[in-house]
Order: structure tokens, then sequence, then C-alpha cells
């Protein structure tokens, strides 16, 4: 530090610049030290990300069915499996990037990266297999589940005491 620079208070102008511009250099070289160069903490930040996701789910309890929706931005539905079994609902999904030599994206940020998701959603009451349905629009599954109907007698005699 120079004699000029051990003159300067943070109640002059200048010496709040310069403060500000010694706490910037003081935090870059933290930084620089912590993480590397940015290709290096870009790497470290995808390692530090999830293989596997789970989409967003909401569950309607009709009286006759269910609504299942499942936010699924960016799968075809080529890439989504669904199966029910056992009074569960069990979805998956794989995308798989594909590319060899220069047909392959160099990012620098890359937040945006589908890879898989499995999801399991239990339904309380038992589910008619027969009555489902099922579509994709917009990055939405839209997924319909009927309940079975309860067994109800046609009528009841009541005896009188």
């Amino acid at each position: 530090m120079s004699k000029d620079e051990k003159n300067l208070t943070t109640s002059d102008p200048m010496g709040r610049m310069y403060a500000l511009r010694r706490f910037d250099d003081i935090f870059n070289s933290f930084l620089d030290n912590f993480w590397g160069d940015w290709s290096l903490s870009m790497k470290a930040f995808e390692e530090l990300q999830p293989k596997a996701s789970f989409p967003k789910v909401n569950v309607i309890d009709n009286p006759d069915n269910y609504d299942v929706e499942i936010a699924v931005a960016g799968f075809s539905k080529d890439d989504i499996e669904l199966e029910l079994k056992d009074n569960t609902l069990f979805i998956k999904a794989d995308k798989k990037e594909e590319c060899e030599g220069e047909d392959c994206k160099k990012y620098l940020a890359r937040e945006i990266a589908h890879r898989s998701f499995r999801r399991v959603i239990n339904f309380p009451a038992e589910i008619n297999s027969e009555d489902i349905s099922a579509k994709y629009e917009d990055g939405i599954i839209k997924c319909t589940i009927g309940k079975m109907a309860a067994v109800k007698p046609d009528s009841v005699k009541i005896e009188l005491k």
C-alpha cells in the first residue's frame, strides 16, 4: 500500500472508491482461489447438479376419478413412460443427448439440463385400471384415473323392531 493510499479515509469520496476497489480485489481473489476460473467453476456447478430430478405434480381427488397433472417441459412424448400398478402410478422419463465431436454444444452455463426423473404417486382408493386416459400437451401430462365404484346394493330391506 502506498503512502497516498494510507492517507485516504472512507469519509473522503476517493477513499470510498479505493475501499470498494480493494474489497472487490479481495473478493475476486477469494473467488479465484475458491472456484478457479469460470470454466472450472461451471464444471463444478454441473457436477453438483442431481442426475435425476422430480417434476412438479398436482393430484386432484374428484368424486369419480383422480386428475393428475405432471410438469414435464423439455421432454417429448417418446421420453416419458407411465405405468399403473397396485394403486400406484409410476412416472419416469429419460432424455439422452447424443452428440459426437463438433456436433456437441459448448455451454457457458447450463441450468436447463433434463436428464431423467422418476416419480411415484400412491392413491388412497382402489382405482379402475380400465378407466385411464392420458395426454401430453404444452409440457404437461394430464392423466385421468377412474376410481372403482363402491358396490352398492340396489335396495336394503329394513326391519321394524
